[in-house]
């Protein structure tokens, strides 16, 4: 298998990022990921993962959890902070759940244990686009799904940029992605993860539902931060997230 990957800041904490679900790789984006975490990097040494580049029919969730921890002990990356949102929050559990070792502090956003009726019938929609080979329904479908409709308007011509853009080794890659998300059940190892977890989301969630991220924190015994008024990805659209990731994370160094 290939990962990409990128790596950035100068301190010795490792912090790994799994990005959700997303048609196309999230590293050619580093930089702009660096600037948005640019607090963290006196403090962490910061490393931010794709996909394999070519999923197997029937890859699972846990499948693509267990390549980012062999990508982590080849890197030699263990007692990390491990930031997942979406999709990528569901590898984190897992990576949390089944290597303890690898994860100090764990953060969530959007994502959830197990499925429910609203990510199944999404998910089912978004595969059904992809394999039909049409990135401009399905871009369409998912950026009004993931962003509030203020939001989505305000970046309309940037998203019109975007949505014509997936090769079909991309689209085939999103299918099986979202297919993997309708076999997702972590729930009952959830009692396995011992670290300190913080979890985010949105009450009136249009893409996983509105019970996952409160189940979650309720198993966990951790306190759900449901922003209002932001879409799925609110990680995305509130400013002021990642200073809340940061005070989660890394407080504890600047006391």
């Amino acid at each position: 298998m290939k990962i990409d990957y990128a790596v950035f800041g100068s301190g010795n904490t490792p912090m790994v990022i799994i990005p959700g679900m997303s048609l196309h790789p999230v590293t050619p984006g580093a930089g702009m990921v660096e600037h948005e975490f640019s607090a963290f990097c006196g403090q962490c040494r910061i490393y931010l993962f794709d996909r394999r580049k070519h999923l197997e029919e029937g890859f699972s969730v846990m499948d693509m959890a267990e390549d980012t921890v062999e990508a982590m002990r080849l890197l030699g990356i263990r007692d990390a902070f491990v930031y997942g949102t979406s999709q990528g929050g569901m590898m984190a559990m897992c990576i949390a759940a089944r290597h303890p070792e690898l994860v100090s502090k764990l953060a969530l956003a959007s994502t959830l244990a197990r499925q429910n009726d609203t990510c199944t019938n999404n998910m089912i929609k978004w595969e059904k686009l992809a394999l039909a080979g049409d990135p401009v329904a399905l871009n369409r479908e998912v950026y009004g799904k993931v962003y509030s409709p203020s939001f989505y308007e305000r970046h309309r011509k940037a998203f019109a940029v975007m949505e014509k853009q997936g090769t079909p080794e991309e689209m085939r890659n999103f299918a099986i992605s979202a297919r993997a998300c309708r076999n997702f059940d972590i729930a009952d190892e959830l009692g396995l993860i011992r670290c300190p977890v913080f979890i985010a989301g949105v009450a009136d969630d249009t893409v996983i539902g509105s019970e996952g991220v409160p189940y979650i924190a309720s198993r966990l015994g951790c306190e759900a931060l449901l922003y209002p008024g932001k879409g799925h990805a609110m990680y995305d659209e509130d400013k002021h997230f990642v200073e809340r990731l940061y005070e989660f994370f890394c407080l504890e160094f600047d006391m």
